[in-house]
């Protein structure tokens, strides 16, 4: 390979992820609740918008329930404890088994999705994100359209 080309290649790559920027969000397949959106969005911009494929956008979506879910379980299971009172006396609160089968299940769909949980979303969409909610703000923009 030349290095014109390796340039060229590299130029097109540039430009394809300056686009990538401006393009609207990514919808998701199915019906999401605005707290699972809000997970959904942060996924959604851990990898560029040309790598998801249809599938993933599935399993992306079942991963942001799955972050609701954990956290509404994890929030419940700090209220009760992790130890209840049983029929028999002290016991482990079930809750546990369902919040340690729900963070494996979030795990695994982090493998099968190649998405690491402690990398931040790319930056450069969350500055897109923040400068189009400060625009809407300021010109009562409804639609979600700069300009």
């Amino acid at each position: 390979m030349s290095l014109a080309n390796t340039h060229g290649n590299s130029v097109h790559s540039a430009q394809e992820e300056v686009q990538e920027l401006y393009q609207p969000d990514l919808a998701p397949p199915v019906e999401l609740t605005p707290e699972e959106l809000r997970f959904w969005r942060i996924l959604v911009d851990c990898k560029s918008r040309n790598s998801w494929s249809e599938t993933d956008l599935h399993a992306l979506a079942d991963l942001a329930k799955f972050y609701v879910q954990f956290e509404n379980e994890k929030r419940i299971l700090a209220e009760e404890g992790h130890i209840i009172q049983g029929p028999k006396g002290p016991m482990r609160n079930p809750r546990s088994a369902v919040v340690s089968s729900l963070r494996r299940e979030q795990m695994s769909l982090h493998r099968y999705l190649q998405i690491d949980p402690t990398q931040n979303a790319r930056p450069e969409r969350k500055l897109v994100r923040g400068m189009k909610e400060i625009y809407n703000e300021i010109d009562g923009d409804e639609d979600g359209l700069l300009g």
